[in-house]
């Protein structure tokens, strides 16, 4: 079984790295999917860079709008 960690971000570049960074060492955790809520900042590239898979979200829709771009990106079997 494949597990998934999803997080959503919008405007997190300060604060994403560590984020993703606890999640990737976090054991059971087989992917971590950073969702790019239309950041403005560097955000996708933080996340990216600490050892997220990011996938960007069009236009800032909001948290669950996020989530649910995640649930449908992500390859897991349990998120």
């Amino acid at each position: 079984m494949k597990v998934s960690c999803i997080i959503p971000a919008f405007n997190e570049q300060t604060t994403v790295a560590g984020v993703v960074r606890v999640a990737c060492h976090t054991p059971g955790i087989d992917e971590v999917l950073v969702v790019n809520d239309h950041s403005t900042d560097h955000t996708a590239e933080v996340a990216q860079k600490a050892g997220g898979r990011v996938v960007h979200n069009t236009g800032e829709r909001g948290k669950a709008q996020a989530m649910e771009l995640g649930v449908t990106t992500a390859s897991g079997d349990t998120l």
